[in-house]
This record gives structure tokens, C-alpha cells and sequence, in this order.
């Protein structure tokens, strides 16, 4: 692998990223590779897409043709021959959306839509200001502008639908946006502050800070993008303080918030870092570490109630509170109370 790889995607048995040479399609099973396709030039980190962009039929990239301008190019996943090619002012670090068979793409104070299959232009509309970070649904597309302006377009006329101003969701501030049914959330990592938007009208429903903006310093981030199952988030945040080095955070809390109200429904401590946002397998709530780990947890009425390995004197200081900042349980008896059991793999 040359340099740091793009998050991958998975279509079929095909597992597929980009790294500073390329994009790379290996076999899920055996990690054997199928094919590479070689960039003109090397393309380090920050300057190609974090996420791996695919479809059914393609995976995207972007390249620099020799005239100079980005092109956005489409993969066959089968075999790695280019099928199309786009030049244009794109984003280096804004990847595409896929919907079904149009691709959402950002630029410069614009949105175009194409057809996946063949990279035709289906339309395309002006955004207000330079796109920072968006969404996209089937039927709406969000996005936040440099100055915070956060703007809802109708996703097949581009026709504004309405509009959220505000100032601390403007640059250096970037956020994640996670489209729901009936709600829009907004998430600034590096702060700890989700927003939450009523989807039809733009209206604020809660706005709620969690952790503590000092644990970005050196973690870059105070907690994960939220994942959602369906009234429930779940995030991870760092929490507690390291004993030697300052803004260091000595664990992370993964946390249950009520998607409705905002308010912290449980959290339980992970004696590690929580760098991702938690995954959902059969049940159970995947969270992947730093200290290169995947742990799985499963709660419920159900589950089997064993004792944790915890140790109590080692979590002293890390209690459960409600959210009053009333003492509620330590984090063993919190786990007795829930049932909670967790599963480590070391990878």
C-alpha cells in the first residue's frame, strides 16, 4: 500500500480503495487483488477522496489530466478499464454521492447530477457559496456552506427548499450531515455539537453539546459521527483525562442519545478509543479502537448476563450519571444493571 488508503467500499465479493498510486480492487475472501489502475501522477492523502465512491457498475476516482484541470473518472468494477471521464473544477476532498443511477457532484458554487452508467449530465444547479460538506437523498440534498449557511435543495429541479443559518458551522468548523426520515442532523466533531433539523422545514429541534472540545487537540475530534438505529444514536466520546500528557483523554464513552430530544439515553466505558463511527451486525453494536481492536456489544432483556471483564478500581472516576450529573452507578454495576457483554478481537 502506498500512503494512507481511502476508506474502501464493498460491491459484491470486491472490495475497493485508493492509496497514492491508485485505486486497488481486491477479492473480499482472500485479499488477492484483481486489478489496479495507476494515477497519472501520485496523489497524496488530503488531495484525492477519503471515502472509496462506488456503484453497481463503476468505482470513481479523481485524476489530473495533462492540461491540468481534476477529472473525475469511472471504473468498470469488474476489470478497471476507465468507462468515463469528467473534467472540471471538483473538489479534491468532496467525494460524489451515488443515488440508484445518478451521481451527486459538488464543485465550484455548483451541483451536477449525471447519469452513473455513462457520465451524461442530467442538470445542474448553483449552489449559495462554496459547498463545504452535503448530503444526499432521493428526494433532498443538504449542504453547508463555507460561511455555515446550512441550504435544502429539491434533488431533481435543484429548487430551494430552505434555509438554516448558523455562525458556528462556518469555516474552520466542518461538519457531517446525516439525512434520516423526518430529521437532518448536523455534527461538528471537533466541538461535540449535533444539531438536529426538522427535514420538511429546516426548523432547529435540539442543539446539544457532548464531551469536551479540549480532547480534539490531540484526538482532532471530541466525539464520532453519530450512527442511527431508528430513534437512537450512537456516538463515541472521548472522555477523561490522561495522567501524563495534557489533552489526552483517557478513554471513550460509547453513548445511546434519544434521537427526539437529544438527551443522553445511557453511555458505557470503552477502556480504549473509539476512532469510528459504531457499526451495527446482527444485533450487536461494532465499535472499531485505536489500539487496533473491533469490539462488539449486545444489551438488551435478552442478552446473557455475565460480568464484564471491568474492573471496577480501574474505572474509579468514570461513573454513570444521568443528565443531571447525578451519580447513577459505576460502570461495572452499570453493566450488571444492562446485561451488557462485549466480544475483542485484536486484528
Amino acid at each position: 500500500m502506498n500512503g494512507q488508503a481511502s476508506v474502501p467500499a464493498l460491491v459484491s465479493d470486491i472490495v475497493l480503495y485508493t492509496d497514492s498510486s491508485g485505486m486497488h480492487a481486491v477479492k473480499k475472501g482472500t485479499g488477492e487483488e484483481m486489478w489496479e489502475y495507476n494515477l497519472s501522477s501520485e496523489l497524496a492523502f488530503p488531495s484525492r477522496f477519503p471515502i472509496t465512491v462506488a456503484s453497481a457498475n463503476h468505482v470513481f476516482i479523481t485524476d489530473l489530466t495533462k492540461e491540468g484541470p481534476m477529472s473525475i473518472k469511472a471504473l468498470d468494477i469488474q476489470t478497471g478499464q476507465e468507462a468515463w471521464m469528467l473534467t472540471g473544477e471538483w473538489s479534491l476532498t468532496i467525494a460524489p454521492t451515488v443515488i440508484q443511477d445518478k451521481l451527486y457532484i459538488p464543485a465550484a458554487g455548483k451541483m451536477f447530477i449525471v447519469n452513473e452508467k455513462d457520465g451524461n449530465e442530467l442538470h445542474s444547479f448553483s449552489t449559495k457559496g462554496l459547498i463545504s460538506s452535503y448530503a444526499v437523498s432521493d428526494q433532498q440534498i443538504i449542504a453547508v456552506n463555507i460561511s455555515g449557511n446550512v441550504t435544502s435543495y429539491d434533488a431533481n429541479t435543484g429548487e430551494r427548499l430552505w434555509e438554516y443559518d448558523n455562525q458556528l458551522l462556518a469555516l474552520p468548523r466542518s461538519l457531517d450531515i446525516t439525512l434520516l426520515k423526518d430529521k437532518v442532523l448536523l455534527t461538528e466533531k471537533k466541538s461535540g455539537r449535533i444539531i438536529a433539523l426538522d427535514a420538511g422545514s429546516g426548523k432547529e429541534l435540539w442543539s446539544k453539546q457532548y464531551g469536551d472540545e479540549k480532547n480534539s487537540v490531540v484526538m482532532v475530534a471530541a466525539i464520532t459521527t453519530p450512527s442511527v438505529i431508528e430513534d437512537t444514536l450512537y456516538i463515541g466520546i472521548f472522555d477523561g483525562q490522561d495522567e501524563q500528557f495534557d489533552y489526552l483523554p483517557d478513554y471513550s464513552n460509547l453513548t445511546a442519545i434519544n434521537g427526539e430530544t437529544g438527551e443522553e439515553v445511557w453511555h458505557y466505558p470503552v477502556d480504549d478509543y473509539i476512532m469510528y463511527p459504531p457499526a451495527f451486525v446482527n444485533g450487536h453494536v461494532i465499535v472499531t479502537n485505536m489500539k487496533q481492536t473491533v469490539t462488539a456489544f449486545q444489551g438488551g432483556e435478552n442478552a446473557e448476563k455475565v460480568e464484564p471483564a471491568i474492573d471496577d478500581e480501574e474505572y474509579k472516576g468514570r461513573d454513570i450519571r444521568n443528565s443531571n450529573g447525578d451519580f447513577a452507578a459505576t460502570g461495572y454495576e452499570r453493566a450488571l444493571q444492562h446485561g451488557w457483554n462485549s466480544a475483542v478481537c485484536v486484528l
